[in-house]
């Protein structure tokens, strides 16, 4: 697994410099070195054990265990972005770049282990910012899993990181670049006639779309989709059906995507499917052969399918809508498309969008053209410390980047809850109902059903005219018939503005069944059918953090107080702890630091500490300790209060034995079991890029803002202390971490140091 973090913050203006520690360290407790020339552009290897920095005509490689130069490569010339082209393959090799060549290195000794030609120089490698408001990417090289992509003036090179070769090299014009991503293919979208799909987990093109007679779609959102070795590509007539293992295609799927009303694919049984939703009727396609399965006639199911569920048992229920854009139910056989029953679950008012279908860019692509002209213009004379704006996963999956998904989906269960996830932000962007349904789970002949949204039960013909369909439903599965129903308020009277059910209708699975997030409560349903419900004082949760077992939530109550509670998932039956209660939005929580030791309260800069409560304190419950607010003002922190709460800056931690205060001006450091042994110091903790203020390692917390760096050891809870901080411009340094030493290498740029510190 990979060690090291790479916290790399680039911008294109100046910030001034803010306060200092007590006692200013501007010298690393490892070791620290000064060079003469300038210097850039500093990476860690995976393992911590190596750093590649840039100098005013070289590219130096250090030991990060004393600092001491390993090798260096000397250039008669370094241009603005061959940084880009600079990068660890893995603990003992790196790709570097040479004068006309890409170059293999062992890093250990500086040795050549292979090169390969580029297309013109170095000075083509090509960098571009995109145009705003439309889906294109910024053009730079690209690392996906064991793949480089790099694009030149005037051509694009696919490298093969592994076995240093190219696998695909052409001229074509890589001037506006879209890229869609499924799982471990990325595809390539150019203004050429060629489309090119690779595989960053087996290292290969495979396919390569010839759009001079049959181009992709620009229509749709997502243009392709894979399973295993099967790609689709949609085209502007049909659908192109690809073995990945020999890179050809191997037929069609004759549906005209821009045409549907709605469509995804389906994995059932590890096979890919596709559904259609047409203008006179529904198709289920066998991918892999191309052949129709069934069609069922739109007066049989007179509306747009939305999803499909596979159920626990092998069974497929259709969520679909009706012309009137009622939610309704249907359970089909797979095989044979025979329907054995249709049930009208849900009236409601407003309409439902399939949201597959782009509007038309073309306005806003050339109101932004200007714009991006500037900002491509100011990118070319950025200092070469840019930050990367992709970043990939193990086996090429790519993480979150701001663009696309977070991958971490079950390929193997497309048809399930898991496919929401998927569909809403890939397949359907502008996906919009008052209505839905979810599917909990089945239990013998019963299936349990969440239904949500501003909705009226229709089920029994006789519906009230009220706002009474939220709830548990139970239905029988041989005839469709509801045979129980636990209603229960959801997210009908929630109060976002810009609210979306589909994407703010929050779920997630868990060992037992299906857990809701509602705007004023948390659900636990089964697959037994059983309910739990813990309700709270609010109109609006928000998810700070999900897993199988917990649930972290944040609320601001009807009485004003912030609140962050946990919430425990990994039985039935729900229970919850108060993790946080403030006056100020201070609570905060990431992986590092979801702890359950204590209960803690914020109050007019009082800070106390109760055994875990499950309510809150009354004036009667007797807290472990308190530091008073006189001492707290000693502390010189400035308010907790965050600008956001998802990824704050400021606010209060817990990690490890201690709790941290952050401030806007100063942070503490406080021992969790005592409240005693405070350490405190100012800080800078502004920055534009939301980020979380503190990256938490094995003994240590780490920062970096707009105006600073530093580091606060944590190896026990009473003896806390300020390892350094450093004064300097975001856009002039880098801070290379070593989570699992705790190593920090801070690469001022400004003054040419390196300075390594450690606990």
């Amino acid at each position: 697994m990979i060690k090291s973090i790479l916290l790399t913050i680039c911008c294109l203006f100046a910030l001034s410099v803010s306060h200092a520690w007590a006692s200013d360290n501007t010298r690393g407790n490892l070791w620290s070195v000064k060079f003469d020339d300038d210097i850039a552009n500093a990476k860690m290897s995976p393992d911590g054990k190596h750093i590649l920095v840039y100098l005013e005509d070289s590219l130096l490689c250090l030991n990060t265990l004393n600092g001491n130069r390993e090798w260096i490569r000397t250039y008669d010339k370094i241009y603005p972005f061959q940084h880009l082209l600079t990068l660890f393959v893995n603990n003992n090799e790196c790709v570097i770049p040479g004068k006309d060549r890409i170059l293999f290195m062992d890093v250990n000794n500086g040795k050549e282990l292979a090169s390969l030609p580029i297309i013109g120089d170095m000075s083509d490698i090509s960098f571009e910012l995109p145009i705003k408001d439309t889906d294109l990417d910024t053009l730079q090289p690209i690392q996906y899993g064991d793949v480089l992509v790099v694009w030149y003036g005037d051509g694009t090179q696919v490298i093969d990181l592994i076995d240093r070769k190219v696998i695909y090299q052409s001229e074509d014009d890589p001037s506006k670049l879209k890229i869609e991503r499924w799982f471990s293919t990325m595809m390539l979208y150019t203004e050429s006639d060629t489309t090119i799909f690779i595989d960053g987990t087996l290292r290969k093109i495979v396919y390569l779309h010839d759009g001079t007679e049959n181009p992709l779609s620009e229509d749709i959102y997502q243009r392709f989709f894979e399973h295993k070795d099967i790609l689709c590509a949609f085209t502007e007539t049909n659908i192109a059906v690809v073995d990945k293992r020999t890179a050809k295609k191997i037929g069609s799927i004759l549906v005209n995507p821009e045409e549907t009303l709605n469509h995804f694919p389906i994995v059932k049984d590890d096979k890919l499917y596709f559904f259609a939703s047409l203008d006179e009727r529904h198709e289920l396609y066998d991918v892999a052969t191309q052949k129709r399965l069934w069609s069922i006639s739109r007066q049989e199911l007179p509306g747009i399918v939305d999803q499909v569920t596979i159920t626990s048992n092998g069974g497929v229920l259709v969520h679909w809508y009706d012309e009137g854009d009622n939610v309704q139910i249907a359970n089909v056989d797979f095989v044979s498309g025979k329907i054995a029953w249709s049930t009208k679950l849900l009236d409601q008012d407003g309409a439902y969008e399939a949201g597959h279908i782009k509007p038309s860019t073309a306005l806003a692509t050339i109101a932004s053209t200007v714009a991006a002209t500037l900002l491509n213009a100011a990118a070319s004379r950025q200092h070469p410390t840019t930050r990367p704006f992709y970043s990939t996963g193990p086996g090429g999956i790519l993480r979150y980047n701001g663009r696309s998904m977070f991958s971490t989906i079950d390929k193997a269960n497309l048809g399930n809850e898991t496919m929401n996830g998927l569909t809403a932000q890939k397949i359907n962007k502008k996906r919009s109902s008052e209505g839905l349904f979810k599917v909990v789970g089945v239990d013998g002949d019963v299936v349990h059903l969440i239904t949500m949204g501003t909705v009226r039960k229709a089920w029994d013909g006789n519906s009230s005219g009220k706002q009474d369909g939220e709830g548990l439903v139970t239905m029988n599965l041989k005839t469709g018939k509801v045979v129980n129903f636990k209603p229960v308020s959801i997210i009908a009277d929630n109060e976002k503005d810009d609210f979306n059910l589909f994407m703010h209708g929050e779920t997630s699975e868990t060992n037992h069944g299906l857990l809701v997030i509602g705007s004023k409560n948390i659900l636990h349903a089964t697959n037994k059918g059983e309910l739990s419900i813990i309700n709270f004082p609010t109109k609006d949760i928000t998810k700070l953090q999900t897993k199988p077992e917990y649930l972290v939530v944040y609320f601001e109550a009807d009485d004003e107080k912030h609140n962050q509670w946990y919430i425990d998932c990994s039985k039935p039956a729900l229970s919850k702890t108060l993790m946080v209660l403030a006056d100020e939005r201070c609570a905060g929580v990431t992986p590092d630091t979801t702890v359950l030791t204590k209960t803690l309260t914020w109050f007019d800069n009082t800070l106390t500490a109760y055994s875990p409560l499950t309510e809150y304190p009354s004036s009667s419950t007797k807290p472990l300790w308190v530091l008073p607010s006189s001492e707290v003002e000693k502390l010189d922190i400035g308010s907790l209060d965050a600008d956001t709460v998802i990824v704050q800056k400021q606010g209060l931690r817990v990690y490890k034995d201690n709790v941290f205060l952050l401030g806007d001006d100063g942070l503490a450091v406080i021992d969790h079991a005592t409240g005693k042994c405070v350490t405190s110091g100012q800080w800078s903790p502004a920055f534009k890029i939301k980020r979380d203020g503190l990256v938490f390692l094995a003994d240590a917390a780490a920062y970096q803002s707009d105006k600073e760096v530093g580091m606060v050891s944590v190896k026990n809870p009473c003896k806390a202390n300020i390892v350094c901080k450093e004064e300097v411009n975001h856009i002039e340094c880098t801070m290379l971490v070593d989570k699992e030493t705790s190593t920090v290498i801070i690469a001022n740029y400004d003054d040419g140091t390196l300075n390594a510190y450690a606990p």
